[in-house]
């Protein structure tokens, strides 16, 4: 097994407990050949990733989860929540962090990390990790690039062959270590082939339409839409259609409950689900 191998496998060890058991490896020249063949509009908005002197076989990887996540997220929500307020289930719920999956995500990778590495220099780029001027790293494409997902460039539906669309992406780790361990060039990309059905394009094409229209918003302005925070009103289960479009992994698909939060960030929902956690923990100790 080679070193970032080994990397990958202490990772997900530590991380699958908390629900964070996607850790998938990259080296960073795919991803910055991407940024660099970019259209010059588009090249301005991203990032490029460090090579700690190593150059394009620098070590990188990207790290996601299926629906694992939510069940640990509560239990740690619904912990931060009793430690900080006395009284009944539903005052101390309230009580729960106001960012809870984005918390939780960089308390758990950032202590797993500091866990994994304490030796190795390296930085975290987040989803809403920025640079000068405003750059950023889009996930997707580094999972596109490391062979982690097939993204569908017209629907931006990012499909992993086991999970289907049923998976987030939470972070790229830039690592000071070595992609692989042989002397030579680094290999091409691994790009994975299309994974949806002739069928199953259509359907997502359809469907992508079909949530822009009744969002009021256009593929421009999409990725702002989504991270939003809505009411119970939005028609967020437009949104979920369009992923259950892809047939594939249809066993992983989040719950109904982490759906509505995903989409909408009600407060109620989650609040809700906290204080089930809790009356659980309050009738586990009696």
């Amino acid at each position: 097994m080679g070193v970032l191998d080994a990397a990958c496998r202490r990772l997900l060890d530590a991380g699958t407990p908390k629900g964070i058991d996607i850790v998938h490896p990259l080296a960073v020249g795919w991803y910055n050949d991407h940024v660099a063949s970019s259209d010059p509009e588009r090249r301005r908005k991203l990032l490029p990733l460090p090579e700690y002197g190593r150059g394009a076989g620098c070590a990188a990887v990207v790290v996601g989860n299926t629906k694992a996540l939510w069940e640990p997220m509560l239990r740690w929500a619904a912990g931060k929540a009793a430690a900080g307020v006395n009284g009944g289930v539903e005052g101390r719920a309230a009580a729960a962090p106001e960012h809870p999956v984005d918390e939780y995500c960089r308390e758990a990778l950032e202590e797993i990390f500091a866990a994994v590495f304490p030796d190795t220099r390296y930085e975290l780029f987040w989803s809403w990790t920025t640079g000068c001027e405003g750059k950023l790293v889009p996930l997707q494409r580094a999972a596109e690039a490391c062979g982690l997902a097939y993204l569908d460039h017209n629907t931006h539906l990012c499909i992993h062959p086991e999970y289907g669309a049923w998976f987030s992406l939470r972070l790229v780790a830039v690592l000071d270590l070595p992609y692989h361990d042989q002397e030579g060039a680094l290999p091409p990309a691994r790009l994975l082939p299309c994974l949806l059905t002739e069928v199953e394009e259509a359907a997502a094409r359809d469907a992508l339409a079909a949530a822009l229209a009744a969002s009021d918003t256009d593929a421009a302005a999409m990725c702002r839409t989504m991270h939003g925070i809505h009411t119970n009103e939005w028609p967020w289960r437009k949104w979920v259609a369009l992923r259950d479009t892809v047939r594939r992994g249809a066993a992983h698909r989040f719950s109904d409950e982490q759906l509505r939060y995903h989409y909408t960030k009600d407060r109620g929902t989650f609040v809700a689900a906290v204080a089930a956690v809790l009356r659980d923990l309050d009738a586990d100790d009696k």
